[in-house]
């Protein structure tokens, strides 16, 4: 465990500052951003990184002049690698917390602040991208009501010894590798009748055979194929197409879209000109293959320019707002979250158990983040507990998650992928509700108790 921890990469840290402008009813007006990586001793994807501060700073809100500059910086620490929703919570931790700042300054409150900012259309993304759904305004005015019970039950069970708040904020992430991603997958029809897909969606854990099954059901189900006559070849290269990494959310659209188009062909191939469909051996006497590639790639996106963080990097995004209530022991300056409500759109569900778990697990990740988990001391963090990794009794079992489904076009089915956008803002929220509940304003992860009591006010 001690070298697994001790030579593994961790996420790379990001020093951001982010300054507001708004006019005094509340309308961002401008964006201005200075931010550095510390990427540690090599440069992999260090570039990507400090790209992705200008393609998620800010991000959710039509802000017409954004100004920044970032850069990446090699240092004799902990090497930089990716990790779950890679960016963004540096860019989050960053413009959440200075939209709360801003909400107080105004006098407005930080729901109303963030609903009269959010994506409508005409706005664009800090990269200039054209949002390719407005669901915003739906996933707040859902909302709404139950921040509004939250500000109440927090404020009644308060006490002088433990004080409770609520916090806000809200989450964005791109579905791919930046730029034209792609996949491919084959799809053959056997003998028998069954048909089998072959597809490298690497497993890490979230449900690769179950969603490649999905989206080849969903295309050959018009033929009468059942689930039970789909037979998978997963992740053995001598035999599958290389379906590319499971990393950016990035499976579930280009593998998705793969399968499907693959599924089409096959479709189209066994279709007959009264609508019934060939069986093997008419495909065979016909001499019409029974063997198809399916490809596909988000031929609609762009790299983003390095100087100016302009482009149109991904073809679909995930949107989350994260509402959770913390528990501050004025004593101690220890914080617990004790309830978690997210509002998440990641268009149709492939399947409700396995986006449940993976949203679950990055709002949990997310708390660990806010409150606990640290790797800076070699001596220090280098166990399970020494790096902070929440305990059981840290994650709430008062976990709501509520769907706001909005189709995508160029998702299967409408769907986008879920991986990473449950972790891009837990954690900033997770910060503003321990502002709400003790008056102490923390800017860096992990909030430890001794963080929290320095910056409670005197």
């Amino acid at each position: 465990m001690f070298q697994n921890i001790t030579y593994t990469g961790k996420r790379s840290p990001g020093f951001v500052k982010c300054r507001l402008a708004a006019d005094k009813s509340g309308k961002l007006l401008a964006m201005e951003t200075d931010w550095s990586i510390d990427h540690g001793p090599y440069s992999e994807f260090g570039d990507l990184l400090t790209v992705r501060q200008a393609q998620f700073t800010g991000a959710g809100y039509d802000i017409a002049n954004i100004r920044g500059k970032g850069r990446t910086v090699c240092t004799n620490h902990a090497w930089g690698s990716a990790f779950r929703a890679y960016g963004s919570p540096q860019a989050f931790l960053a413009s959440e917390i200075a939209m709360d700042e801003l909400a107080e300054k105004l006098g407005m409150d930080p729901l109303e602040l963030r609903f009269k900012n959010i994506y409508r259309p005409g706005a664009t993304t800090p990269t200039g991208q054209e949002p390719e759904v407005f669901c915003f305004e739906n996933m707040f005015n859902t909302l709404r009501p139950l921040w509004e019970e939250a500000k109440k039950r927090c404020k009644n069970l308060s006490t002088p010894e433990k004080k409770r708040g609520v916090g806000l904020s809200l989450g964005i992430y791109g579905c791919g590798l930046d730029g034209p991603d792609g996949s491919v997958a084959w799809v053959e029809l056997n003998k028998d009748g069954s048909v089998t897909v072959g597809n490298s969606w690497q497993d890490h854990g979230q449900g690769a055979d179950l969603a490649a099954l999905t989206h080849a059901h969903e295309t050959l189900r018009q033929m009468g194929i059942t689930p039970e006559q789909i037979k998978l070849v997963m992740n053995d290269t001598a035999f599958t197409p290389a379906s590319g990494p499971s990393g950016g959310s990035r499976q579930n659209v280009m593998t998705g879209n793969a399968i499907r188009v693959g599924c089409e062909m096959l479709v189209n191939a066994m279709r007959k000109a009264d609508g019934t469909y060939r069986n093997y051996n008419e495909m065979v006497a016909e001499n019409i293959p029974v063997h198809y590639e399916g490809k596909w790639a988000a031929s609609m996106c762009t790299d983003c320019n390095s100087e100016t963080g302009q482009g149109n990097p991904f073809c679909i995004y995930m949107y989350a707002l994260f509402m959770p209530e913390v528990e501050v022991d004025i004593k101690t300056g220890k914080a617990k979250v004790v309830r978690f409500v997210t509002v998440e759109d990641i268009g149709t569900l492939t399947n409700k158990a396995t986006t449940d778990g993976q949203i679950y697990g990055g709002l949990a990740q997310g708390i660990g983040l806010a409150l606990t988990e640290d790797f800076e001391d070699l001596k220090k963090h280098t166990s399970l507990v020494g790096c902070g990794m929440p305990f059981i009794y840290d994650i709430p079992d008062d976990m709501e998650i509520i769907y706001n489904i909005t189709p995508r076009e160029h998702g299967p089915y409408g769907a986008a992928g879920v991986g990473e956008g449950p972790l891009t803002a837990p954690h900033p929220a997770i910060l503003n509700a321990v502002y709400n509940a003790c008056g102490a304003r923390v800017y860096a992860v992990p909030a430890l108790p001794e963080k929290i009591k320095a910056a409670m006010p005197k």
